[in-house]
């Protein structure tokens, strides 16, 4: 896509901290209130713990520490956006979500970011929003490896099964 062409899917755009970021509305299956997280000890990669959507269990992961910023604190006023894919869903733990809108491709990251490839293709662009830039992000590329790697470099996980994020077969393992 050359310069300043415009992007005709829609995108989420959220913030952490004071930085704007969007993910393809494609990949969002729904957004949400923080609901209750249970801690999982001992995690990293941005994991924070599993959330109960409506019986299905998920892996949440706060977007800042995925992106190699800051921690978010867990509260009420967080947003969790549900993301989806031939994977499975994972959620994205966000400070906010500002709306979904088209966004016009201004650079790909490769052009003015010298290490792009340290992002692992989670950096999908970057375009103009508002008076500033916000990064659009790739949500295959910067939740769903990071769950495919946890779940299946801790195989006695209690969530690991057949029917959780490594074989995509769905959103998890349902609660009784």
């Amino acid at each position: 896509m050359s310069t300043h062409e415009s992007d005709e899917r829609q995108h989420a755009v959220f913030k952490i901290g004071d930085q704007r970021y969007a993910i393809g509305i494609e990949s969002v299956q729904e957004i949400i209130r923080v609901p209750k997280v249970t801690a999982l000890p001992g995690t990293s990669g941005g994991l924070v713990g599993l959330i109960n959507l409506r019986g299905n269990i998920l892996p949440l992961f706060d977007a800042g520490r995925c992106l190699q910023l800051s921690t978010s604190i867990i509260n009420q006023a967080k947003h969790v956006i549900i993301l989806a894919s031939e994977k499975g869903m994972v959620g994205l733990l966000v400070d906010e979500v500002i709306e979904v809108c088209s966004l016009d491709e201004v650079a790909e990251p490769e052009k003015l970011l010298p290490s792009a490839d340290q992002f692992d293709g989670s950096v999908e662009g970057i375009s103009i929003y508002g008076d500033g830039l916000v990064i659009r992000l790739n949500a295959d590329q910067l939740l769903t490896a990071k769950a495919v790697h946890y779940f299946q470099s801790h195989p006695e996980h209690p969530v690991n099964t057949p029917n959780m994020i490594v074989e995509g077969a769905g959103a998890g393992p349902k609660l009784e």
